[in-house]
């Protein structure tokens, strides 16, 4: 290229290293453009001869350059499969503690401290209807930092003097149990100008800056008997996916099972039937979310983790079996995915993955 030749912020650029020539050679591996090398010249002109020379020195290390930015890759997926894996071996713990817990004020704690922890958010209630199913009862709150425990105590104060009556004008909580279903604000600051209940807003007030607010229902037996929240502050502004918003619903009906089942060893030895019932539905609840740990959340395809068990097993039979069954193995790339990242951003790279993932489990 000639000067004149370029945009307007690169030929400034060049004028000022006073380059007169610039030439780019691609590097392809296979057919694939992986990358150029630039040359330029403040004096004299790039040859073909030179363009040639640098061409054939590149292509020695194609391979090396190529390996390494597949590294690269696997390497950052490697990194969202761990974390993944660290997030699912918290709920595993969760709820490992939460059965082993039979009295209701410890399941309640337990609760809230630990989804705090999980999800990283600042601050976890429990709302439960009354004996009565007339009023909703602040049970319990946590606040992961000491900094926010004095507003999260005034909140509380606020709620435990002020029960809400089961109606949807009362506020978020009854509005959860009587809808039977999740609500979500990504930020509560946008909304502040929206109609609320009166505690509600002072709540807000109290708390200042309150951001994500997820509530889901406490079920039993498909009705719902309280809500469990989880709120962010400050700069703290998560995002959930719909993976994990479901994981959330499914613990508020594993807490509802946890609850009725401490109510139940609290009472007479006569409703021991109900009660191993209940340890029946918690054991299926468990096995559900194992197997969503063993998962990827965005593809719904089984992950490393179990890639490693299931590839172990495999070589173990074939080893047995040597002789009478063959072992094969196939591995998936998708060609350009960089690029089509880069060109549609990563959403729309996500789109693709859970494609690909829907034409496997088809074909499977």
């Amino acid at each position: 290229f000639s000067l004149h030749e370029l945009p307007d912020g690169l030929r400034l650029r060049m004028e000022r290293w006073r380059m007169k020539k610039i030439k780019i050679v691609p590097l392809r591996s296979r057919s694939q453009l992986i990358g150029a090398v630039i040359l330029f010249n403040q004096n004299l002109p790039i040859v073909d001869k030179a363009v040639e020379a640098v061409s054939i020195e590149s292509s020695v290390f194609l391979d090396q350059i190529l390996n390494a930015m597949l590294y690269t890759r696997l390497k950052a997926r490697e990194e969202v499969i761990e974390t993944a894996e660290n997030r699912n071996e918290q709920f595993l713990h969760l709820i490992n503690s939460i059965n082993h817990l039979t009295d209701v004020d410890s399941i309640v704690s337990t609760i809230c401290e630990e989804l705090n922890r999980v999800f990283t958010m600042d601050r976890a209630t429990l709302f439960m209807l009354d004996s009565e199913e007339k009023v909703v009862e602040l049970k319990h709150s946590a606040c992961r930092l000491p900094k926010n425990q004095e507003r999260v105590h005034q909140h509380d104060e606020l709620y435990q003097k002020q029960p809400l009556p089961l109606e949807m004008a009362a506020g978020a909580a009854p509005t959860v149990i009587l809808q039977n279903r999740q609500i979500v604000f990504p930020d509560c600051q946008q909304v502040l100008n929206l109609p609320m209940s009166v505690t509600d807003r002072e709540a807000l007030r109290i708390l200042n800056d309150q951001r994500t607010l997820i509530g889901t229902p406490i079920r039993h037996e498909g009705k719902a008997k309280g809500a469990l929240f989880l709120a962010s502050f400050g700069d703290n502004v998560p995002s959930f996916s719909e993976a994990q918003l479901r994981v959330f619903d499914l613990l508020g009906t594993f807490v509802g099972r946890a609850l009725e089942n401490a109510n139940l060893y609290q009472t007479v030895d006569e409703q021991k039937q109900k009660i191993e019932y209940l340890n029946d539905d918690l054991k299926r609840m468990v096995k559900e979310l194992r197997e969503l740990a063993r998962k990827d959340q965005l593809t719904g395809l089984y992950n490393f983790g179990f890639f490693l068990e299931a590839l172990h097993r495999r070589i173990n039979e074939y080893r047995r079996c040597k002789g009478v069954h063959t072992m094969a193995i196939a591995i998936l790339d998708l060609d350009n995915f960089k690029q089509f990242n880069e060109e549609h951003g990563h959403v729309a790279g996500n789109d693709v993955l859970k494609e690909v993932a829907h034409q496997i489990l088809d074909s499977c």
